[in-house]
């Protein structure tokens, strides 16, 4: 396999995708490919996402099938079946978080097709693996209130998601897509509860989002007529990044990745991790 030109990656995909397809079969070069692999679905770079799935062929056969299954969720419906048997073998994986991401994509492949309450039962058989990340958990969780809001319950599917502000919060310092994906899901049950000054306040973090144009459902909501109708003038600046944050975040996906590709570790030391994160957000106060 060819490496990419320089000219078609951002500079740190490059130096990821460099880092992660080196000749060895270590760890290192394990934990690079996977953290490669979550940052290129998060922005949406799928054919990113194929060069590390191709590479992780030859290391873990379990975490390839993983996200080639989340690179065939994004395909047209006649393509899409194919993420079906992928996200089977993952579901049968020997690392529980991986068990767990596994039950997190069936329920988002029963959601695109339509069967809501299969999607809800998948989620709560991923709240169910003790040893889960919080991504994992952050995603099943958001998907429930989805499945509330999709059957009318927006006061429910609004409860849910302020219940898991906290966990949204946490898991955005490493993975900003997925709290900003949180943060669309509570504009937009703020809308459809009528708290519309509210939702706009939300939707201010989300317009300044850099990976906005990847994700036509947060270009939807800030589009919504309801919200348009009723813009705050209230700017919430989004904040930049710092190289000191950007090598905590990569740390920190460094240590995800070390403890899904090892199933003889659970996820305890991720969850005292967490705590110590949170406790520190709090002293600082962004929570």
């Amino acid at each position: 396999m060819s490496l990419p030109s320089a000219k078609n990656l951002t500079p740190s995909f490059y130096l990821l995708y460099l880092s992660a397809t080196q000749t060895s079969l270590d760890q290192a070069s394990l934990n690079s490919l996977i953290v490669l692999a979550e940052r290129a679905y998060s922005a949406r770079e799928l054919g990113v996402l194929e060069r590390a799935v191709a590479a992780l062929r030859s290391r873990s056969s379990a975490h390839a099938a993983y996200y080639h299954a989340l690179l065939q969720l994004r395909q047209p419906p006649e393509r899409r079946r194919l993420a079906l048997p992928l996200i089977q073998s993952v579901i049968e994986s020997p690392f529980p978080p991986l068990r767990a991401r596994g039950h997190a994509a069936m329920a988002a492949y029963q959601f695109i097709n339509g069967d809501f309450d299969e999607a809800a039962r998948e989620s709560e058989k991923v709240l169910a693996v003790e040893d889960r990340d919080g991504w994992a958990s952050l995603t099943a969780l958001r998907m429930k209130s989805i499945v509330e809001a999709v059957q009318g319950n927006h006061f429910n599917s609004l409860a849910m998601l302020d219940s898991i502000l906290p966990l949204a919060v946490i898991v955005g310092r490493s993975d900003p897509a997925s709290l900003h994906a949180y943060l669309n899901s509570l504009a937009f049950e703020l809308i459809e509860t009528g708290q519309i000054e509210e939702a706009n306040k939300v939707a201010a973090h989300i317009s300044k989002s850099p990976l906005l144009g990847k994700y036509d459902e947060w270009q939807e909501t800030l589009e919504d007529e309801r919200l348009k109708s009723r813009r705050s003038r209230i700017v919430i600046p989004f904040p930049s990044v710092s190289e000191d944050e950007e090598a905590e975040r990569m740390k920190c996906q460094i240590e995800i990745a070390k403890l899904m590709s090892k199933p003889e570790q659970p996820l305890g030391t991720l969850r005292q991790a967490a705590g110590t994160l949170r406790n520190g957000l709090e002293k600082k106060g962004d929570l």
